[in-house]
């Protein structure tokens, strides 16, 4: 799928006063459904009740390893429970997201 935002929307993205983030969302959606290197990943809710996303964008490889760059960046998290040698190897392996 290579649908343009407004063929999903119905108007462009950057109108004034008509994109709302439910839209944006559905369209981030829409892609996901259509490429393989677009990955939508639910976050949590905010104090509103208003749904977060996050959403990764890269080639095919690098999506199908979400879970072992996330795995990476969690042990860089906390510089005391990660030995700089340890460090420098997971920084030299890990992608940013």
């Amino acid at each position: 799928m290579r649908a343009h935002a407004g063929e999903v929307l119905g108007y462009a993205i950057g109108t004034p006063n008509s994109s709302r983030i439910e839209d944006i969302y559905r369209y981030m959606r829409e892609l996901e459904k259509g490429l393989e290197t677009v990955k939508v990943i639910y976050h949590r809710h905010s104090e509103e009740g208003r749904e977060i996303i996050l959403v990764a964008v890269s080639d095919e490889g690098n999506i199908a390893k979400l879970d072992h760059f996330k795995e990476l960046t969690a042990r860089l998290a906390d510089p005391r429970r990660t030995p700089q040698p340890e460090a420098d190897h997971l920084i030299a392996e890990a992608l940013p997201f």
